[in-house]
C-alpha cells in the first residue's frame, strides 16, 4: 500500500510541474523511467490545437499509440520527429 500511496505522490508532483499530470513517471526497482506524454504536452510541443493532434493521429502523420479509445505520445519519439522535420498535413495550404 505504501509503494501504491508514493507512485500516486510521484505522479501528482510531477504532473503539477508540467501542466495537470501531463508526464507518467513510474518508480522501477529505484530507476524513473518515463511512459507517456499526452495529446496537450504534444499539441503545446508542436504549437498547434488539440484537434490538430488527433488529426495528425488519425492520418499516421504522428507517432502515437492508442490505449483503448485514448491517444498517448512517447516523448522521445515526439522530439525525434519534430528534430526530422516532421510531416505535413495533407491537402497543404488553404487560400481563402
Amino acid at each position: 500500500m505504501a509503494g501504491i500511496i508514493a507512485l500516486f505522490a510521484i505522479q501528482f508532483a510531477i504532473g503539477t510541474a508540467f501542466g495537470g499530470g501531463a508526464v507518467w513517471l513510474w518508480m522501477r526497482r529505484g530507476r524513473k523511467e518515463e511512459r507517456l506524454v499526452k495529446v496537450g504536452w504534444v499539441a503545446e510541443f508542436l504549437d498547434v490545437p488539440g484537434k490538430g493532434v488527433f488529426q495528425m493521429c488519425r492520418q499516421g502523420i504522428i507517432p502515437h499509440t492508442r490505449i483503448g479509445r485514448r491517444v498517448r505520445f512517447s516523448k522521445k519519439q515526439i522530439e525525434d520527429w519534430s528534430r526530422k522535420g516532421g510531416k505535413a498535413l495533407a491537402g497543404g495550404w488553404r487560400r481563402g
